[in-house]
């Protein structure tokens, strides 16, 4: 056992109560030991005196009436022979009044502590006068009595009631160590081990409730406290789950039946109802009814200041403060994941808007190269339908026209057909597996005439397997096409000509489009700013602001990330990096 241990032993609570409890029962001991032996020695002192003070009356008589009848002879005689056969009587005086001894017989060989004497004057009486004259004293006699007995008898006596004593002293503190062991002690021993059961976060500890008595109580309070924690806890968990779930949810239907089902087991026996308004109509949803309760608590759902709704849950038992804040804070997890859901439909309602008049702002830009890619093949249209309609033509002629104008056709529905896929109004269209060298293809076809005219060379750099990544295809090809307007703008500004360079590839775990150009290139401050709303470098009345962070919007919503590398007069290059998902369409 080392320090601590013994440290521990002599500082708890049972060796200070067993401590306290054997001081008291020995000193009780004692004290009735002492009271015992105290009353029992003056006991047999008090008959041990009246016994000798007999024996020495009888003497005193003897010795008395012999004198008086002047058998002084005989007196000695009596005297000794009294000694002689005495088992009590060892020594006999008889002093003057002066106290000087005139007889006495054989010297007791006794200690003086084993030998007690009594003394008694002799008082003359008339006979005595004619020998000892008027003295009313004559003398004293003397008598010592052997008292070894007595005081052995008194010795015996004191060492059984010690030995009694000790032994009725150590049979009590047995009797009550045993019973505090195992009526307190051991109870406390477990109300201390479910504490630190709890401390450790064990709530399901109990202590077992033996009895009535003050422990009794106090472990019927402890595992009340530890019920009440382990639900109180349980309903932290269930509500920290809630919490994190309830904010995860995509519509409000969702939200709310995630809540019926936390509320049903967060307050079990509980009824819920939830009431909403959405949209100029009630929505209630709520768990099974079983009839009147007499508690009902109600709480309303607000979202930016305005009450949409409410919760309540209803049921013949009282809520504790502990479930009433959780049900408070429940209905505000709700309130702010409606909200967010709101504000998130909101948002995105705006953003669609806006990336939508991006593209027609866009398409406004590309209306003249586009009318200029559909009048080319339109032309040869008319001119093969003209040289059909008004001369005549063997068949193999015929049908070489007729491939003329049909090939025209296709280049015109293609080229309008992509114009009509850009311009469409994505809503809320699902991701799909698409390959990226296609969509880098398709915005290439339709800005083809602009970079043309604008004397900018285009370079690409296909990877050579497909780049798939899970898209909205128009929202990339809006995003790329925004890249690429800034980058044309840029280049034509400072030398009027320009070389683009596109490159798709594969990175670890994401599809890459990186779009170069060798324009003015960018600062730091720019850099730093270019995705900020409103923010350009464009002269008044040819910039919005808007392109670069709806391409930035874009590339987010797709769980991907846009970098930019570029220096002042050394070009700009855009890393678009988009999750890859599989190197083939399934």
């Amino acid at each position: 056992m080392d320090k601590d241990e013994k440290s521990s032993i002599l500082k708890s609570l049972r060796f200070k109560l067993f401590l306290i409890l054997l001081s008291g029962i020995t000193a009780t001991v004692l004290l009735l030991l002492y009271i015992e032996v105290t009353t029992s020695e003056k006991e047999l002192r008090k008959d041990l005196q009246e016994n000798l003070t007999n024996i020495a009356s009888t003497i005193y008589t003897i010795l008395e009436n012999t004198m008086a009848q002047g058998r002084k002879d005989e007196v000695v005689k009596n005297l000794r022979h009294l000694t002689d056969v005495s088992p009590v009587v060892k020594e006999i005086r008889l002093l003057d009044n002066k106290k000087t001894v005139k007889f006495e017989t054989l010297k007791a060989i006794y200690s003086p502590d084993n030998l007690k004497r009594l003394s008694y004057p002799i008082m003359a009486r008339p006979v005595c006068h004619k020998c000892h004259g008027q003295k009313k004293l004559i003398g004293f006699l003397e008598v010592g009595f052997d008292i070894t007995r007595e005081k052995n008898r008194l010795n015996s006596m004191f060492k059984r009631y010690f030995t009694s004593y000790w032994i009725l002293l150590i049979l009590i503190t047995s009797y009550v160590f045993i019973t505090l062991e195992k009526g307190i002690f051991r109870r406390l021993d477990e109300v201390g081990d479910a504490m630190k059961a709890v401390a450790r976060g064990d709530f399901q500890k109990r202590i077992s409730v033996k009895g009535n008595d003050e422990i009794a109580k106090i472990a019927k309070i402890f595992n009340r406290m530890s019920q009440n924690i382990y639900q109180i806890n349980s309903r932290l968990h269930m509500f920290s789950s809630f919490t994190f779930l309830v904010y995860q949810q995509k519509t409000e239907d969702y939200v709310l039946d995630l809540t019926l089902d936390y509320l049903n087991n967060i307050f079990p026996g509980y009824h819920a109802e939830i009431l909403i308004k959405r949209e100029g109509e009630e929505i209630v949803k709520k768990t099974p009814d079983n009839g009147d309760y007499k508690e009902n608590y109600e709480e309303a759902i607000v979202t930016n200041n305005k009450n949409i709704g409410t919760i309540r849950i209803s049921s013949n038992m009282e809520l504790t403060e502990n479930e009433l804040s959780i049900f408070k804070l429940m209905v505000v997890a709700v309130s702010r994941a409606i909200e967010k859901i709101r504000d998130y439909e909101q948002v995105t309602e705006l953003q669609e808007n806006l990336l939508h008049l991006e593209r027609l702002s866009t398409a406004g830009v590309m209306l003249g190269s586009i009318l200029h890619e559909i009048n080319n093949p339109l032309s040869g249209v008319v001119g093969f339908s003209e040289l059909l309609l008004y001369e005549s033509h063997d068949e193999k002629t015929v049908k070489e026209y007729a491939k003329k104008i049909l090939e025209a056709s296709t280049r015109i529905s293609v080229t309008i057909g992509n114009m009509l896929n850009f311009l469409r109004k994505s809503g809320q269209e699902e991701k799909i597996s698409m390959d990226l060298n296609e969509i880098v293809r398709i915005v290439l076809k339709l800005k083809e005439v602009d970079l043309r005219k604008k004397h900018i060379k285009v370079v690409t750099a296909f990877s050579d397997e497909p780049v798939f990544a899970y898209v909205i295809p128009n929202q990339i090809e809006q995003a790329l096409l925004n890249i690429i307007n800034n980058a044309e703008y840029a280049m034509f500004k400072v030398h009027s000509r320009g070389t683009l360079r596109i490159e798709t590839r594969h990175a670890k775990q994401y599809a890459q489009i990186l779009i170069s150009d060798d324009g003015p290139g960018m600062s730091d401050e720019v850099i730093n700013n270019i995705f900020n709303f409103f923010f350009t470098t464009k002269p008044p009345g040819e910039g919005t602001g808007l392109g670069m962070p709806i391409v930035k919007r874009i590339i987010d919503n797709h769980n991907g990330n846009i970098r930019i590398e570029s220096r002042v007069e050394h070009g700009s290059t855009f890393i678009i990096s988009l999750p890859i998902v599989s190197d083939k369409i399934e």
